[in-house]
């Protein structure tokens, strides 16, 4: 993580990092197994769950979906400067790495999409606890 905020700092826009981390989390969601059916379980634990009350593992699911549609909606907020970035890239080379505008290389500008995204993918236990 610190690797990728300096290279973000130095040399790449923040966009190539959040089109990098929206890929990963694609993969990610893509790749996750479905949960269980809820009529497949035992009887003890077809009664101990209602309808209402997601299990962990599909409530996870359904929060990496979500975090995976935020990223999604953002992503065209990114691609102007990405196409940009890749046609500077294409007409004057490697050259242009460090010229990119001065707003490009904050990293604190997808500091908070890359912990989401990280912890979203690691994690199996859903993002947000709903207490009754």
């Amino acid at each position: 993580m610190l690797l990728i905020w300096l290279l973000v700092a130095v040399i790449i826009p923040w966009q190539v990092a959040f089109l990098v981390c929206w890929i990963i989390h694609l993969v990610t969601c893509a790749t996750n197994k479905a949960p269980a059916s809820d009529d497949a379980t035992t009887p003890v634990d077809s009664l101990s769950r209602t309808r209402n009350s997601p299990t962990s593992a599909s409530a996870s699911r359904n929060d990496a979906d979500h975090v995976l549609l935020l990223l999604t909606w953002l992503l065209p907020l990114a691609a102007p400067v990405l196409a940009v970035w890749v046609r500077t890239l294409a007409t004057a080379g490697l050259v242009a790495l460090g010229s990119v505008g001065v707003g490009d290389h904050n990293f604190l500008s997808v500091v908070p999409y890359l912990i989401l995204a990280e912890y979203a993918s690691r994690t199996r236990d859903p993002l947000l606890t709903r207490d009754k």
